[in-house]
C-alpha cells in the first residue's frame, strides 16, 4: 500500500504537479524565513519510482528528482536514525537495525529483515571472497548479475557493491518493506533504484544498467524474482530450511553460474527432530561424530536433486557447517548430461551403530545380498541382531574443489579480508588434499604480492637426482651423459617431473604424454672443468616435444563426447568421505599422541590423512579404524614397567586388608 501510493506520486511528479511532495520528506514552511523553499535536491538522489520505468539514463533529464526519504537538510545523503536503532559496522559497511523488538510485530523479530546476526558475519566473508573469486574467472567487462534473494537489511548486497563496485550488477529483494534496507543503501554512499517488473519479459535477458554508486531493490518475494529473472550468482540466506528455495533458483540460473546456500535449520539436520529432515530434504539422519558433515552432504544432495529437474548439474566449490549454519556454494552447469552424473552421485549411507563405520551404497537397482560386507568391521558376526542403519540418501562426492579454494585463498589475501577466513580456507585447503606424503602437510603461505599464488610444496620422489626449478627444467649429469627433463604444471601450480633412464646408452629422456604442453627437452652437449674446479655445461634444448604435441593435436578428428555409463560410474574422491574423532574412541593398550604426530603417523603408514574443520578432534583418513588402531599399536604402545607392577601390587594388598 505503501509503495502503491508512493509511486502514484512519483507520476504525478514526472508530470509536473509541484504541489506534490515525497511521503518522507515534508515541504518547507512557507512562513519560515530560513530559505528552505531555495534548497535544492542533492546531486545524487533517486529517480522517483514510475517516472521512468525503463531506467534510460540518456532520458533522465525529463523526470523530476526525489531526495532520499528521511534525509536531513544538513546531510541530505546520509538519513539520520531513529531512536529504536542500532548502528553496526561489519566489513566496512554501516548499517542500522532494530534493537527495540517490543515496538515490532511477532513475524518481525522473528524474521531477518530488521535483525543482524552477528554470527553470520563469517558465512558473508565467505561468500564476498567466493563472489570476488568468481568475478576474476569471468571474460573483463562482463559484470554478473548478483541476487541477494532474502536481502533483509541488505547488508550481503551492500558489501558487495561496496567492494566490487562496477564488476557487478546487485540486486537485493525482500518481501517486506524496504524502509530499512533503502536507508542503509543512503547510509553507505549508494542510490537504491526500483527493479522494474515485468511478468511479460522472457527470462536471460540483460537487466538495466547499473552505475557504480547504484543498487537495484524490489520488494518481492524469491520465488517470484527467481523465476522471473535470470542471475549469474544467487546468494540465498533462509531463515531455516532452503529447501523452499531450490526448486526457483535452479530454474532460471545461467551457465556456469554460481548458486550459495545458507542453511540454518541444524536441530533438524542434526537429529534433534529428525522427522523434519525427512519432510525438507527427503533424507533419514542419526546422530553421531560426523553429523556435521553428513549436514552438509544432506544439503548438497537436496541441491543436486532440484538441479537435476531442471535439466541442470552442479559442480561443488565447498561446503561447511559452522554452528549455526550449514553454507553450501555450487557452480551450476546446465545439460542433461551433467545433470545424470549428478544424480548417480546420491547414494544411501550404511552406518553400523556400535563402531560408527560406515560405507555408501552402491549404485546398483538390485538388492544386496548381504549388505553388511561394505562395512569394514565384523560387529555384525559379532554381535546378535541388525547393527547397521541406512541414512541419506546423501551427497557422495567431493565438498570441496581445490582450485577454488586456491583461488579463494590467493583473493583473500589480496583483498585484505580477515585473517580467521584465510584460516578456515588454508584449513580445508589441507582437508581437500589430504595427502599420503608425510612431506606434504605443511601448507605454504601466500607472497605479499598480488600476483602471488597459493602453491603446495612438493619435493619430487627421485632417489639420487636433485630438485628441478619451478621456472624451467635443468639438468645435472656427469661426464658422458645425456638428460632430458619435461617438467609439467597444471593448473593448481603445482609441478611434477618425469624421469625415466635408459641404463644401456646412459641416457635419460622425457616421457611423451599428450598433456606435457610446455615439455621441452633439454641435452648436454659437453661438459668442461674451469681451473677453479667449477663444471661448465653446453646445453641444447630441443622443442620437437612441444611442436609435435602441436601438430597431433591438429591432425586429429575431434572426437564425441563418450555416453555416460550409470552402471559402472563410480566417483572418484580427491579427499577421502567423512573422518573419526579419535578422542572418542578407546583403544586399549595405547595412548593417545596429539593429532599433528597421529596425523603424521598414519602419513608414514601409507594412508592419507589430515585433520578436519568439521570436528576440533577428527581426522580425515583413508584408514579404517582397525588400521587405525593397528597405527597405534605400532608407535604408541604403553610400556608397564616395574615400578607401575609394584604399585599395582601395593595397591591390590591395601584393598585386601581393608577389606578383610
Amino acid at each position: 500500500m505503501f509503495r502503491s501510493k508512493r509511486l502514484e506520486q512519483g507520476r504525478q511528479l514526472s508530470n509536473g504537479d509541484s504541489t506534490m511532495t515525497h511521503p518522507r520528506f515534508p515541504a518547507s514552511n512557507s512562513n519560515n524565513n530560513n530559505n528552505n523553499t531555495n534548497n535544492s535536491c542533492p546531486a545524487r538522489s533517486v529517480v522517483a519510482p514510475g517516472a521512468n520505468s525503463n531506467y534510460n539514463h540518456s532520458n533522465s533529464n525529463s523526470s523530476r528528482i526525489l531526495p532520499p526519504p528521511d534525509a536531513s537538510m544538513d546531510n541530505p545523503y546520509c538519513p539520520p536514525d531513529p531512536d529504536n536503532h542500532d548502528i553496526i559496522i561489519e566489513a566496512g559497511v554501516e548499517i542500522s537495525v532494530h534493537h527495540n523488538n517490543s515496538t515490532l510485530s511477532t513475524y518481525e523479530r522473528t524474521s531477518k529483515s530488521s535483525s543482524h546476526n552477528p554470527k553470520m558475519a563469517i558465512c558473508r566473508e565467505f561468500i564476498l571472497c567466493a563472489l570476488t573469486t568468481y568475478c576474476s574467472q569471468r571474460d573483463v567487462g562482463c559484470s554478473p548479475a548478483c541476487l541477494d534473494a532474502l536481502g533483509g537489511t541488505g547488508i550481503a548486497g551492500i558489501q558487495w557493491k561496496k567492494h566490487l563496485g562496477k564488476k557487478v550488477q546487485v540486486t537485493v529483494t525482500d518481501r517486506n518493506p524496504l524502509d530499512l534496507l533503502e536507508a542503509n543503501c543512503y547510509r553507505n554512499q549508494l542510490l537504491p533504484k526500483e527493479l522494474p517488473i515485468d511478468y511479460t519479459r522472457i527470462p536471460g535477458l540483460p537487466l538495466p544498467h547499473q552505475l557504480v554508486d547504484e543498487i537495484f531493490v524490489q520488494q518481492i518475494s524469491a520465488n517470484v524474482i527467481m523465476h522471473l529473472e535470470a542471475f549469474d550468482f544467487i546468494f540465498i540466506d533462509a531463515h531455516g530450511s532452503c529447501s523452499t528455495y531450490l526448486d526457483a533458483a535452479f530454474s532460471n540460473v545461467k551457465n556456469n553460474g554460481m548458486v550459495c546456500f545458507v542453511s540454518s535449520d541444524l536441530s533438524a539436520l542434526f537429529a534433534k527432530t529428525g522427522h523434519v529432515a525427512l519432510r525438507n530434504y527427503g533424507a533419514s539422519v542419526l546422530k553421531n561424530d560426523y553429523m556435521k558433515e553428513a549436514a552438509v552432504r544432506i544439503v548438497v544432495g537436496a541441491a543436486a536433486r532440484a538441479a537435476a529437474k531442471c535439466n541442470k548439474g552442479i559442480q561443488v566449490l565447498f561446503g561447511i557447517c559452522i554452528e549455526p549454519f550449514v553454507l553450501v556454494v555450487a557452480k551450476v552447469q546446465r545439460g542433461p548430461y551433467y545433470a545424470d552424473m549428478c544424480s548417480v552421485k546420491i547414494r544411501p549411507l550404511l552406518q553400523c551403530q556400535i563402531c560408527e563405520e560406515r560405507a555408501f551404497c552402491p549404485d546398483t537397482k538390485a538388492p544386496l545380498e548381504n549388505s553388511y560386507d561394505l562395512l569394514p568391521c565384523d560387529c555384525h558376526s559379532e554381535n546378535p541382531g541388525k547393527t547397521a542403519m541406512q541414512l541419506g540418501p546423501m551427497w557422495c562426492d567431493n565438498i570441496f574443489d581445490v582450485k577454488f579454494l586456491e583461488s579463494m585463498i590467493s583473493k583473500s589475501s589480496d583483498y585484505g579480508f580477515s585473517d580467521k577466513l584465510e584460516a578456515y580456507l588454508c584449513f580445508m585447503y589441507q582437508e581437500a588434499i589430504c595427502t599420503s606424503n608425510p612431506l606434504d602437510t605443511s601448507i605454504t603461505t601466500l607472497a605479499s604480492s598480488s600476483s602471488s599464488s597459493f602453491q603446495k610444496e612438493r619435493s619430487p620422489k627421485i632417489p639420487n637426482k636433485s630438485s628441478f626449478s619451478s621456472s624451467s627444467s635443468s639438468t645435472i649429469t656427469d661426464n658422458n651423459s645425456t638428460a632430458a627433463v619435461a617438467a609439467v604444471t597444471d593448473d593448481s601450480g603445482c609441478q611434477s617431473a618425469k624421469v625415466a633412464e635408459n641404463t644401456s646408452s646412459g641416457a635419460v629422456k622425457a616421457e611423451d604424454s599428450p598433456s606435457c604442453n610446455d615439455a621441452v627437452s633439454v641435452t648436454v652437449v659437453s661438459t668442461s672443468t674451469d681451473p677453479q674446479g667449477n663444471m661448465e655445461m653446453s646445453l641444447k634444448v630441443d622443442k620437437d616435444v612441444r611442436t609435435r604435441h602441436h601438430s597431433m593435436s591438429r591432425d586429429e578428428p575431434a572426437t564425441k563426447r563418450m555416453r555416460f555409463n550409470y552402471s559402472e560410474h563410480n566417483p572418484v574422491l580427491s579427499m577421502p568421505p567423512f573422518f573419526y574423532n579419535i578422542h572418542k574412541r578407546k583403544f586399549k593398550g595405547v595412548f593417545l599422541p596429539k593429532l599433528p604426530r597421529m596425523v603424521h603417523l598414519l602419513q608414514l603408514d601409507g594412508f592419507r590423512a589430515s585433520r578436519t574443520m568439521f570436528d576440533t578432534y577428527g581426522i580425515r583418513t583413508s584408514a579404517t579404524l582397525k588400521q587405525v588402531y593397528d597405527t597405534l599399536l605400532k608407535n604408541c604402545k604403553q610400556e608397564i614397567t616395574a615400578a607401575t607392577t609394584t604399585n599395582t601390587t601395593t595397591t591390590t594388598t591395601t584393598t585386601t586388608a581393608v577389606m578383610t
